[in-house]
């Protein structure tokens, strides 16, 4: 666990971002990222609360490395989520789902009301104010995650896939 106020000051990062169904977010990759719109398996599907959808990574290997930023505005004290493609039993354990998660925790700069663009949403990341690692349960129900301390502001949460539970069929 890492936190301090001199940290967010220290290695700021920019970040364009996309703003679909109220979230701004930003994945390393995706399973069919179109050119434009959004994908079957895209990160829009994150936010839509339906366990039919799901973001796929789309690297070759298990996904190890893959990373997911939302930006959030205001207080947190825990993460809500499910963990792989929950759609059956089948779908759930054909696909890889996360064993190791690592949150990192940005406090952000927004831009300008004129630098927001239709396709993007420049932010800059001011430096780590804290990071954690969690082992999730392999089950398709939602899981809450309490965090170390209470959270506030304009926020970036940056989820890093570290393990997985292999799937039977897809990695």
């Amino acid at each position: 666990l890492y936190t301090g106020a001199d940290q967010a000051k220290a290695n700021p990062k920019a970040l364009n971002m996309t703003d679909a169904m109220g979230k701004i977010y930003w994945v390393s990759s995706e399973l069919d990222a179109p050119q434009y719109g959004f994908g079957k398996y895209g990160a829009h599907n994150l936010f839509d609360q339906n366990n039919s959808t799901a973001w796929v990574e789309g690297k070759a290997q298990d996904g190890v490395g893959e990373k997911i930023v939302v930006l959030h505005k205001g207080a947190v004290s825990h993460l809500l989520l499910v963990n792989g493609y929950a759609k059956n039993e089948r779908i759930y354990k054909a696909n890889n789902r996360i064993r190791e998660l690592r949150l990192t925790v940005y406090p952000v700069k927004m831009p300008s009301e004129g630098n927001v663009t239709e396709s993007a949403v420049p932010v800059i990341l001011l430096g780590q104010m804290l990071e954690v690692k969690f082992i999730l349960k392999d089950q398709p129900d939602t899981q809450l995650i309490p965090l170390p301390q209470k959270l506030n502001g304009h926020l970036a949460f940056e989820l890093t896939i570290e393990s997985v539970y292999r799937g039977t069929r897809y990695r």
